[in-house]
């Protein structure tokens, strides 16, 4: 048998006004929840902390507390003076590298200029030569009392020098002068010997023929033999001369040599005593820096822990924190069980 089946619809009021008020009461909720605030009060424990890192102020160095500029919840802006500590040490410290720079300054011009000085002198008359005998000083050091006893020094060493060298130029111009007369000397003594020569020539030829007697020939012979002796003297004493001359040079280039050196050697020492100065002032510097410290941040002084002028802080001790201003900040709490929901 074959039966037709169709769809049965099945149509309940009831349950039609069941979903009706379920839809219009969440409606209704949804509603008041914006319309109206609910407020839970819950009670515990918490606090209030910036977002950002909160920033710890710490001396880099030991030091004794001179001032104190600031109290807790004060407003500070960055780089405002929080505390200052004593920085007498690094104050005479600075000052007495300072001090020692200078002279040393001067000191360095001084051997510069005496350098020059050495560097334009030739084996000429030095006559021109002597006219840096003042110090060219920079603005800062030209009344430092110091550049007064270097530029007396100066002048007292180019006058010591112009001396040295202005002796041994004399003495070598009387050398070239003994050695001329020496030369001419010999060369008289040269054209003496060409014609005593020749009269022993004719001497020995009248010897021969009988025409002159011995003690005549004898007396010829002894006056050539005496102008050879006089010439090898003469050329001798000139050879002498010329040592002498070449010694002088010898001398007066040491002298110049010896003093350069000097004063190159203390050049070098100025220069290594200046570069560790130069360290030891960024040294000192930087402790006199560290003397005061400053607001790392703008923002609110909290937990300050040190209230004594004349009072001893270690140094990298906590001394007080900066809560910045400009950050935001959360709340942090602790609530029971039953309060959290």
């Amino acid at each position: 048998m074959t039966a037709a089946h169709g769809q049965i619809r099945i149509a309940s009021p009831t349950l039609h006004a069941t979903v009706f008020v379920s839809i219009a009461v969440f409606l209704a909720i949804i509603a008041m929840s914006i319309a109206f605030r609910i407020e839970v009060v819950a009670r515990g424990k918490g606090r209030v902390v910036p977002v950002g890192r909160v920033q710890v102020v710490q001396p880099e160095l030991s030091g004794r507390v001179n001032a104190i500029h600031v109290r807790n919840g004060m407003t500070v802006e960055k780089g405002q003076v929080l505390i200052v500590l004593d920085s007498t040490d690094a104050q005479v410290q600075l000052g007495t590298i300072a001090a020692e720079r200078d002279r040393l300054r001067i000191e360095m011009i001084r051997i510069d200029t005496l350098v020059d000085v050495l560097g334009r002198i030739s084996s000429g008359t030095v006559a021109s030569l002597w006219n840096a005998d003042d110090l060219d000083l920079p603005e800062d050091l030209r009344d430092h009392p110091f550049a007064l006893a270097q530029a007396e020094l100066l002048r007292s060493e180019i006058g010591d020098l112009r001396a040295s060298l202005e002796q041994i130029d004399a003495r070598t111009e009387a050398s070239l002068k003994s050695e001329a007369v020496t030369n001419a000397n010999a060369e008289r003594i040269v054209a003496a010997l060409t014609i005593q020569r020749q009269r022993m020539d004719t001497a020995e030829k009248l010897l021969a023929s009988g025409t002159t007697s011995r003690s005549s020939f004898l007396d010829v012979e002894q006056t050539l033999l005496e102008l050879e002796r006089q010439r090898d003297v003469y050329l001798r004493e000139a050879d002498q001369k010329q040592a002498e001359r070449r010694a002088l040079g010898i001398e007066r280039r040491q002298l110049l040599a010896n003093l350069r050196s000097g004063l190159l050697t203390r050049k070098a020492e100025i220069d290594a005593r200046l570069a560790l100065l130069a360290q030891e002032m960024r040294g000192a510097q930087r402790r006199l820096d560290a003397s005061t410290l400053r607001a790392p941040v703008s923002g609110i002084v909290d937990q300050l822990k040190t209230f004594t002028i004349g009072g001893v802080v270690t140094a990298e001790a906590e001394l007080m924190r900066i809560v910045p201003t400009n950050i935001a900040i959360e709340v942090e709490g602790v609530f029971s069980n039953q309060d959290v929901g």
